[in-house]
């Protein structure tokens, strides 16, 4: 029985009681074949695309992947997620953009490059940009995708794509204005990466974009790579949050290499006002690397699981200035747990932490680059066990670091938590009366000279953070008490003058000394 159109069917409906045009007895077959000529169901995508379509027809109906999809007719689609046999065209219905749309096979086999990749042309087409939905399943690619301009991804919890060929990266954003992506997102699911593909997202051109509640596994290389050299204008506004870079166990790196990094900031490109957060970065070499300015840091915890990942050499390794690194665990490491290479960077509330694996009396929490500066305060430093002590504090240029307020724990050289503007030094010397005291061990100690029996001046090499500070020293002769005068003339020429009393008063003249500065006070 041949379908009719529902100008027919409806034409011979009553208005106000009398039938609009002549008479035609409507059946309630009519009325029901015309209906489901609306919508068609296809059991596969196969089926879809071998059929001719009724006419009368606006919505495909198709089983894919466990799940019903809906199509409507757009005639004038470039992108079409599919084409009947008959030559017409069908998009996402409701603009509810899906991977499956366009044919991704959910079986963790099938390439799905190609049909995933459409669906992001088709949603770049939309003026105003659209997002992508990946739906539960497990989708395999064997070619990276480019990420477009205006589009956003959301993957749905228990959406996985994974790498099944060498690439370099798996969501990719060229260089140049035209391809520059500005105010998306991509938020969800799991990018595994195989250690196949070398990166998993790869943003060169980028501008107030969003990665948040993700996880990342299994890269080689760079888990999230920023910037790159000939990116077409400074990058800026990365949100990075709430996310897990994993390297799975038992698979460790090449420790003798530049990688695996965490979240990397390219030092060949330009990247600043970065926003990261709740982001947990395991079995990384390095966890936050690169060139970044003027950005925030907060909750990220770098770190490795010795026996089945790799060592971490370095947690934060940052070049670039005005950066707050602020609530922030560098876990188990074996180099340094933050290094900095710019100036006016701040340091605060963080903790480090070296594990068991950690060898002895190496290391040090934080180095500073020749000519950094640092703020530091309220800061945890601290070694888990006695026997894998971390050798320094502070270690590098200290000269325009300023450092309050920090607890240590098993470290052997400390920088002093005494207040505001504290310094390392020390030294133990021989006194060899009469004649200039024999250094034994020193840290930031010009030299030692002897003014007379019993007293002796100390010359600092490093700089002070102002005139306005009075250093704190502590002296340990091998028997008797000393009395420590401070003598500082400006910020680059202080020391310490030493004497010592027996317990009747008098001036004497120890064997040995031990002389530390515990930091500076304000005056």
């Amino acid at each position: 029985m041949a379908v009719l159109p529902f100008d027919t069917v409806l034409r011979d409906f009553e208005i106000d009681g009398v039938p609009s045009s002549g008479g035609h007895a409507i059946s309630k077959e009519d009325f029901r074949d015309s209906l489901n000529a609306l919508q068609v169901f296809f059991a596969s995508r196969e089926l879809a695309e071998a059929a001719t379509v009724s006419s009368a027809t606006t919505t495909l109906l198709l089983a894919h992947n466990g799940r019903v999809l809906s199509y409507l007719e757009e005639s004038s689609a470039s992108e079409p997620a599919l084409t009947t046999a008959d030559g017409r065209l069908w998009v996402p219905a409701d603009e509810f953009i899906t991977f499956d749309h366009f044919g991704a096979v959910a079986d963790n086999a099938t390439d799905c490059s190609a049909a995933m990749q459409a669906a992001i042309d088709y949603a770049a087409a939309f003026d105003d940009g659209a997002t992508v939905h990946g739906l539960p399943g497990k989708y395999a690619i064997a070619s990276q995708l480019e990420w477009l301009p205006g589009v956003s991804f959301e993957l749905q919890a228990g959406c996985v794509i994974r790498a099944k060929t060498a690439m370099y990266a798996m969501l990719n954003v060229a260089t140049g204005a035209s391809s520059r992506i500005k105010r998306v997102r991509f938020r969800g699911g799991k990018m595994d990466a195989n250690y196949l593909a070398e990166r998993v997202l790869f943003l060169k051109d980028y501008e107030a974009v969003e990665i948040a509640d993700f996880h990342f596994t299994d890269c080689d290389v760079n888990y999230i790579h920023l910037g790159t050299e000939g990116q077409s204008a400074n990058n800026y506004e990365a949100r990075i949050h709430d996310g897990l870079l994993e390297r799975s166990a038992d698979n460790n790196f090449d420790v003798s290499g530049a990688s695996p990094r965490g979240i990397y900031f390219d030092l060949t490109g330009s990247n600043s006002d970065a926003l990261i957060s709740d982001v947990v970065i395991l079995g990384c070499k390095t966890g936050v690397q690169g060139q970044i300015y003027g950005s925030m840091i907060s909750r990220v915890h770098p770190w490795s699981y010795v026996p089945t990942t790799g060592t971490m050499e370095t947690a934060f390794r940052l070049v670039g200035d005005n950066n707050i690194v602020s609530e922030c665990y560098a876990d188990s490491f074996s180099l340094y747990g933050y290094h900095f290479d710019g100036v006016r960077n701040v340091l605060n509330h963080s903790l480090t932490n070296a594990s068991s694996y950690h060898d002895d009396d190496t290391g040090g929490c934080v180095l500073l680059s020749t000519g950094s500066s640092l703020f530091a305060t309220g800061n945890v430093f601290r070694s888990s066990s006695p026997d894998h002590r971390i050798s320094k504090e502070f270690d590098g240029d200290t000269s325009s670091l300023i450092a309050d307020s920090n607890q240590t724990q098993n470290i052997v050289s400390v920088f002093g938590d005494q207040g505001i503007g504290k310094t390392e030094a020390y030294v133990a010397f021989t006194t060899n009366t009469g004649a200039d005291p024999t250094i034994e061990t020193e840290t930031n100690i010009n030299g030692i000279t002897r003014n007379s029996d019993s007293d002796f001046s100390i010359t600092f090499n490093r700089q002070m953070a102002s005139t306005a500070f009075q250093v704190v020293v502590e002296a340990t002769p091998s028997s008797y008490p000393g009395i420590i005068i401070p003598v500082i003339r400006d910020k680059s020429v202080w020391m310490a003058r030493v004497q010592f009393l027996d317990e009747t008063g008098e001036f004497v003249e120890p064997a040995t000394v031990a002389v530390a500065v515990k930091g500076t006070v304000t005056i």
